[in-house]
């Protein structure tokens, strides 16, 4: 991931980690990525929609 003006540009996975390695972003990188910044945002700006969206992204998650 690089930010770049204002967003954020994702490099996803291309292919098989098995057959081409590591080479972009997993769908739970992402994932875990929007939890921690709701997570952050709940703390300061408490609402239900985001502890909501929190518990299910922990859902997606497991």
């Amino acid at each position: 991931m690089t930010k770049s003006k204002g967003f954020v540009k994702i490099q996803w996975q291309d292919g098989v980690v098995t057959e081409n390695g590591v080479n972009g972003a997993q769908i739970n990188d992402m994932l875990s990525v929007a939890l921690e910044r709701l997570q952050v945002l709940n703390k300061q700006y408490p609402c239900r929609e985001n502890s909501i969206t929190i518990t299910k992204l922990e859902e997606a998650m497991m």
